[in-house]
């Protein structure tokens, strides 16, 4: 063996490479070892990963009361395919109860008005957590409804409650709005939600809540996941109306969104985004809404 070859495999350059390879597998073994018991902690650390105890519904909540009994109630979860359903009626942009003839209903008949037999207008009641969409005496559909974390009967700004009585809805937005001018959207009183460019801010010259473009606060910015996320859909109504500002009743962006979930709010009406979103498509503004205890 001469001498030139007996330095490439035994001297400074072929270290080198012999040395190189070695490192790759350490590495790489360290990687994969590394990698391995991270993840046996990580399992380990996440107790709702491993499967629910026996006896125990996933379902239902349990919630302590003050008075150190327990109240158990069912979670009203996203039903499946709500996802492509939401899509879908964005897409279309029509009502799909305009040709529906309805069921009878107590609750319609009740507040109907007699002078518009095809009045459409909405039923919210308290105690049944149920929002129907009536037109003239006859239920065209029913949702679950969320409300306030404090219940019903707001009485002042930031009680967590949602008031009762009859209102009017002032404005709508929604993602799925044609993209229009600013003074069209105004007559209309439409608006297409865009991201850091939709808000909902209280006048106080009319003391009801009005849309922004410009600014408005925190808690209101249309476009975040509170009020639907990517299927954001907001229905703002008149309060405080007439009679609540007599009786000295005051708060500021009440409003029927969609939401994630219906476990409470800060004070509006929340529905399912799927549920929103059909229902924005069968109402415009000034439609009524009545919300009433039982």
């Amino acid at each position: 063996m001469s001498q030139r070859r007996w330095r490439g495999w035994f001297g400074w350059r072929g270290w080198r490479g012999w040395f190189g390879w070695f490192g790759c597998w350490v590495v790489y073994g360290g990687i994969v070892w590394v990698g391995g018991s991270g993840q046996q902690a990580s399992a380990e650390s996440l107790p709702e990963t491993r499967a629910p105890s026996k006896g125990r519904d996933p379902k239902k909540s349990e919630r302590i009361l003050s008075d150190g009994s327990k109240e158990t109630t069912r979670k009203r979860l996203l039903p499946k395919g709500w996802e492509q359903k939401a899509r879908m009626w964005q897409q279309q942009r029509r009502c799909l109860w305009e040709k529906a003839k309805g069921k009878p209903s107590k609750r319609c008949r009740r507040y109907a008005n007699k002078a518009k037999n095809n009045d459409v207008f909405l039923v919210v009641v308290a105690s049944e957590k149920t929002m129907r969409l009536c037109r003239g005496d006859r239920v065209l559909r029913t949702w679950p409804v969320g409300h306030g974390r404090k219940g019903f009967g707001k009485q002042r700004e930031g009680d967590k409650k949602t008031p009762l009585g009859t209102y009017r809805i002032t404005w709508m937005a929604a993602r799925h709005e044609p993209r229009l001018s600013d003074k069209i959207e105004r007559q209309r009183q439409r608006y297409r939600i865009v991201a850091r460019r939709a808000f909902c801010m209280h006048n106080r010259v009319t003391r009801l809540s009005e849309f922004r473009r410009d600014k408005g606060p925190r808690d209101e910015r249309l476009w975040l996941r509170p009020y639907g996320g990517r299927y954001a859909t907001v229905m703002a109504l008149d309060y405080p109306n007439e009679s609540d500002q007599k009786s000295g009743r005051t708060g500021s962006c009440i409003e029927i969104h969609a939401s994630y979930h219906l476990d409470g709010s800060a004070g509006c009406l929340t529905l399912f985004p799927h549920h929103a979103v059909s229902l924005y498509n069968c109402l415009a503004p000034q439609t009524r809404v009545e919300i009433v205890a039982r």
